[in-house]
């Protein structure tokens, strides 16, 4: 799931390879990073991600922090959208507590 989850960030902020077809933009990340899963799993991971992160509003905030140096390290444009997300998430969170 955390793949998936990179992936959807270093996607939406624009920082992987060009490519219209998303399909093709997952496979050359999926290379990249010798992520040893097959298309139909990593797409699936990446939906749930995006909908826990958009529409459920409930990706566990310390999943996010983990991934939060890597993005650093490697994509480090993403890091300004998932700092938003988590406060986001955190707001949301206390909302309901």
């Amino acid at each position: 799931m955390e793949w998936a989850t990179i992936f959807y960030y270093a996607d939406e902020t624009k920082l992987l390879p060009v490519d219209r077809f998303m399909k093709n933009r997952m496979e050359q990340f999926r290379d990249f990073h010798n992520i040893p899963t097959t298309h139909q799993s990593f797409k699936s991971k990446y939906h749930i991600a995006k909908n826990r992160i958009n529409k459920d509003n409930n990706y566990p905030i310390d999943k996010l922090e983990l991934i939060l140096p890597f993005l650093e390290k490697n994509y480090s444009k993403a890091v300004t959208l998932i700092d938003r997300d988590i406060n986001f998430l955190l707001s949301e969170k206390d909302e309901y507590q």
